[in-house]
């Protein structure tokens, strides 16, 4: 079922042809910011619906550090592992950019801030104490 969406993702921007380097970078940023969002909203209603998603779920609930934190952690070893394989057996690192870089750091720097927020407007709203509200 991902993948249907996937593909209907590429076919609805398919219209966007970005030449600057820059304008893509600013792409990348803005997309995983709804990336993380999305991944956020997973979290707050207790669904995980991606096996790496759920074992950062896991390491957070046994943990109890913070699920952004994590998730970082989590997705910059992953492009070590890759990396590492890459050099061992094909001698180079293939497939392996800043964007992927950058990915790996903001999705879970861009969920630690929405939890963050998150708590800033339920304290607002309901007044009391935020360590309540433990994502």
């Amino acid at each position: 079922m991902l993948s249907v969406f996937l593909d209907l993702n590429l076919l609805l921007t398919s219209f966007i042809k970005l030449e600057l380097y820059y304008t893509k970078v600013m792409l990348l940023v803005v997309a995983d910011a709804a990336l993380a969002y999305g991944l956020f909203l997973m979290i707050r209603a207790n669904l995980v619906l991606i096996p790496v998603d759920l074992f950062v779920n896991t390491v957070f609930k046994r943990t109890k550090r913070k699920w952004g934190n994590i998730k970082t952690v989590f997705d910059c070893s992953l492009l070590v592992i890759a990396a590492s394989i890459g050099l061992i057996f094909l001698s180079e690192i293939m497939f392996i950019r800043e964007g992927t870089i950058i990915n790996a750091i903001l999705v879970g720097q861009y969920i630690k801030l929405y939890s963050y927020l998150y708590k800033k407007a339920q304290t607002r709203i309901i007044g009391g104490d935020p360590t309540i509200i433990n994502r």
